[in-house]
């Protein structure tokens, strides 16, 4: 079988730690070719996959190369941008999270991938850990409630928060690039996982907070020296969203808080039958006695590595048409909506609408 021409757009740590490895794991992708604005990064990367074609741009790439399929690692600013011209090219695409930088952005890419017929998917490698995918499968084929496991969510909360977790290095706290802080960055990741298990209900409103107290004086941190002048993003954020049928999400998105743990990764589901808690994954009845169901998975958010090759696969599935994405472009869509409103309802200290096209 002929091999799926892949090229990789931005070749810093993302691009060399996931996506490549993840593609020459898979074996069914040859990369074919590497871009950065970074010709040095560019070849680097390609030390890692037998020395491809490197270029200095996307169009470079997409015009000489011909990929099948394209993978985005650049900042998040360039999403966009990358995106749209690798589609626009015939290329199917798998981008880094978060989607974009606004859900217009992100709309504009999921309508060209409709239009263009090509599969558009997000990195939210996450989704494929082995609890996830057991709570997934105790919901009811092509429904939004689960089984008696749970009974029907109808609440849920989702935090990701650190005690000294800025980021030192990089463009993570330059909201230009980024788009915001720890909220876009690691919330990101809790909110969908949370939005997913619920069964992707439909998010009509929102109300939030953010803060900078930390951030804004600088230190040093888990991951080195930030600076307190040139830091532009938040620090903290506290959201509240509400859906369709009066289900609801509490969030918490967080680089820095004064709290005993170093970090606190977890998803609580509140269903009318049961509970569940993860990681690691529990599920409680109505007397707070932990059950175990068969085939209920022991890992604690297994290798990412591993999980990173899921999402590759799924993405080459999708591109196969022989399955769907983790995440895909409507998918992304909603989950930046929900970004851009927490973002809206801190700077107005209001409550905020969720706009979400209805699928076409």
């Amino acid at each position: 079988m002929k091999k799926m021409r892949v090229a990789i757009v931005g070749a810093g740590n993302i691009a060399r730690t996931a996506h490549i490895p993840s593609y020459l794991a898979d074996g069914r992708a040859e990369i074919v070719a590497l871009c950065d604005s970074k010709i040095e990064s560019a070849r680097a990367a390609a030390s890692l996959c037998g020395f491809p074609m490197i270029y200095g741009s996307i169009d470079e790439i997409l015009a000489s190369e011909k990929p099948d399929a394209v993978s985005v690692c650049v900042p998040n600013s360039a999403h966009y941008d990358a995106v749209l011209r690798a589609i626009d090219s015939g290329a199917h695409v798998l981008c880094e999270k978060p989607p974009a930088l606004n859900s217009r952005e992100s709309r504009e890419m999921e309508f060209l991938a409709m239009r263009k017929k090509k599969v558009l998917a997000y990195n939210f490698h996450l989704r494929a850990s082995p609890e996830i995918v057991f709570l997934k499968g105790l919901q009811k084929s092509g429904t939004s409630e689960p089984t008696s496991a749970l009974g029907t969510v109808y609440a849920s909360e989702a935090r990701y928060i650190r005690r000294r977790g800025i980021p030192g290095w990089g463009s993570f706290t330059d909201s230009s690039v980024q788009g915001g802080g720890a909220l876009i960055d690691i919330g990101v990741h809790a909110l969908d996982l949370a939005w997913h298990l619920m069964g992707e209900p439909v998010p009509v409103s929102c109300l939030a907070t953010t803060s900078d107290r930390i951030g804004t004086r600088g230190g040093t941190g888990d991951f080195g020296a930030w600076s307190g002048e040139s830091f532009g993003v938040e620090d903290s954020a506290f959201g509240f969203i509400l859906f369709e049928g009066g289900v609801s999400l509490s969030l918490q998105a967080s680089w820095a808080l004064n709290m005993e743990e170093r970090k606190k990764f977890s998803v609580r589901l509140y269903g009318d039958c049961a509970g569940a808690e993860l990681f690691p994954l529990r599920i409680f009845d109505a007397a707070g006695t932990r059950q175990k169901s068969e085939g209920q998975p022991e890992d604690n958010l297994a290798d990412t590595t591993v999980l990173y090759q899921k999402s590759v696969s799924a993405f080459l599935d999708a591109c196969e048409g022989k399955g769907n994405p983790l995440c895909s472009a409507r998918d992304g869509t909603i989950v930046q909506s929900m970004i851009d409103a927490l973002y809206l309802s801190a700077r107005t200290g209001s409550a905020a609408p969720i706009f979400v096209e209805r699928d076409r």
